[in-house]
């Protein structure tokens, strides 16, 4: 697992001079990936999945940027928009509970001078008031926010200077990833998409399946012994049901995403159906095959309705501003 992760938004850094120096340096730390994200994705189109794996094999996370027109570059809002999205509103539980409790901080570079920034200089604000959305995003996400490292006069600064400051953030990350996790925000985070009681309906399916599959196996074991009926199917439907419960149980209990379920939700409709059709005379086993067929439908209907209800959620997030 990657210690620190350093998420380098830079347009240019072949020609930069202060991020080049601070990512130089920082690279050479033991533990320490960093991550061009404009040489990987030079065409702006960002691979999610690469980059939530990423996060999620790392220990703290660092944004590095130079600040552009008081905000951060294009791409940086751009991987918001796409990852932090993804995590925290679509694939909540097997994405975004994962990544909570993970450190965060940010590593800015402003061409003006530090006294620029402060209250009635030339930029009105301090530095730190223009990354409040940031903290207010890592806080939103469970990301404890460690105090910004900022480089003042980047361009503007000498060889020495520059690698003084290759030093110093160094030494920060040497002192940050010593200290452990940072505290949790004591700000309760709101409540999310899917931090509510899973469905009536969905519970019980969940708990109806082991009883069925038992009673399927302890069937096919009598028919078989016995000589009757096509204990076959018996086995078949009963492995078929086998595979899903572990997958029906963390979705019960809101520990995984809805999406794997659907695979599975239609191999269970589709085993009761076969079931019901084909396993021989006997209004028993036709109702067992009809009530699995039903279950694996309840849950298509629920995945479906909860799918939809994180799409209405997820896509205002990138649209209200």
């Amino acid at each position: 697992m990657t210690q620190t992760l350093i998420l380098l938004f830079h347009p240019d850094i072949a020609n930069s001079r202060a991020n080049a120096a601070l990512a130089n340096a920082a690279a050479c730390l033991p533990g320490v990936e960093v991550a061009d994200l404009h040489a990987l994705y030079p065409d702006g189109v960002i691979d999610d999945d690469a980059e939530v794996a990423r996060l999620l094999a790392a220990d703290r996370i660092v944004l590095q940027f130079p600040l552009q027109w008081y905000s951060t570059p294009p791409l940086l809002k751009a991987w918001q928009d796409l990852i932090l999205t993804r995590m925290f509103y679509i694939d909540y539980e097997a994405e975004g509970r994962r990544l909570e409790g993970r450190p965060i901080m940010v590593a800015v570079t402003a061409g003006n001078t530090a006294q620029a920034y402060e209250p009635g200089g030339r930029n009105l604000y301090p530095l730190t008031d223009l990354l409040r959305p940031l903290e207010v995003t890592a806080n939103r996400c469970g990301l404890p926010w460690a105090e910004p490292f900022i480089l003042f006069e980047a361009n503007k600064l000498e060889a020495a200077a520059l690698s003084e400051a290759g030093r110093r953030f160094v030494s920060r990350l040497k002192d940050w990833g010593g200290s452990g996790p940072a505290p949790s925000s004591p700000v309760a985070a709101p409540v999310r998409p899917r931090d509510k009681p899973v469905p009536a309906s969905l519970a019980v399916a969940a708990l109806m399946l082991p009883v069925i599959v038992v009673a399927e196996m302890v069937l096919a074991a009598l028919s078989w012994s016995s000589g009757e009926g096509p204990w076959s199917w018996h086995l078949m439907a009963g492995a078929a049901l086998l595979a899903p419960i572990g997958w029906i149980f963390f979705s019960a209990l809101g520990r995984a995403s809805a999406r794997p379920l659907r695979p599975w939700a239609v191999l269970l409709a589709g085993a009761g159906l076969v079931h019901a059709l084909v396993s021989g005379p006997g209004a028993g086993r036709t109702a067992t095959g009809g009530l699995i067929a039903l279950i694996g439908v309840v849950l298509l209907a629920k995945i479906g309705k909860r799918r939809r209800r994180q799409a209405r959620i997820a896509g205002p997030v990138i649209a209200s501003v």
